[in-house]
């Protein structure tokens, strides 16, 4: 089965002022790695993580089945602004403001904040990358 990926390249200019705070600073420590901070103990880290043991789709994941399909193409308006970046001792986050819309099948979502992830998070047939961006919509 031929695999397909859609990649969205989103340009945006961000400004100079990155706020931020020592790593883990007021933030319970958790990472990727394997061990008692790994993502198999997120849940005993801090009571505010128990769906990462009690839900049935906790990221990360690992993507390694594909189904061919005919979706219609998404509509993508993204006119808005970063409006600060935060880096919060795990992620350099990006919050929006203004028109950053992305509509598929007749609903429309609003893009509220993106962030990365270095190494990724999720690997796709068991690969990690270098990095993942997460645009988070409404």
């Amino acid at each position: 089965m031929k695999k397909k990926a859609l990649f969205l390249t989103v340009a945006l200019s961000l400004f100079a002022g990155v706020t931020g705070e020592a790593p883990h600073a007021n933030h319970p420590h958790w990472g990727y790695e394997h061990g008692k901070y790994g993502p198999s103990h997120w849940a005993d880290i801090d009571p505010k993580f128990r769906m990462c043991a009690l839900g049935a789709n906790q990221s990360p994941v690992n993507l390694n089945r594909w189904i061919e399909a005919k979706l219609p193409a998404p509509k993508v308006k993204y006119a808005g602004i970063a409006h600060d970046v935060v880096y919060n001792g795990h992620t350099v986050k990006v919050n929006t403001l203004g028109i950053n819309d992305f509509t598929i099948d007749g609903i429309t979502f609003r893009l509220k904040q993106f962030h990365f992830h270095t190494p990724s998070e999720n690997r796709i047939d068991g690969r990690s990358f270098p990095m993942e961006a997460h645009f988070v919509h409404q």
